[in-house]
């Protein structure tokens, strides 16, 4: 993982359960599009003070890794604490109007 910053959908807020499957990804029972490198089983409940944010992976590379480790680590990093936030955003961006959308 490099540092910096991400820009992704919140697909999860404390309390919610995400369930994945080969189809979708259910949230709190409610089926959303797969992402790029999503589980294609298991599930995962989103704590208190923090949000589930699937990062976008540009480049992975497995060199003596096994593909299990390096969704496992991906998926426990989805997770991430309020503390990591920085700012607020933005009203608008690029002329358009940022809605708050639930997933």
């Amino acid at each position: 993982f490099h540092g910096g910053f991400g820009l992704g959908p919140v697909l999860g807020v404390p309390g919610d359960t995400l369930q994945f499957t080969d189809a979708a990804v259910h949230v709190n029972g409610r089926p959303c599009p797969r992402q790029d490198g999503m589980p294609m089983e298991g599930s995962v409940s989103v704590p208190d003070g923090c949000w589930f944010i699937w990062p976008r992976l540009h480049n992975v590379r497995t060199v003596n890794v096994s593909a299990e480790v390096i969704l496992s680590a991906v998926t426990e990093r989805a997770i991430v604490p309020h503390s990591q936030f920085r700012g607020r955003p933005y009203a608008r961006w690029f002329h358009r109007e940022q809605v708050l959308t639930t997933p």
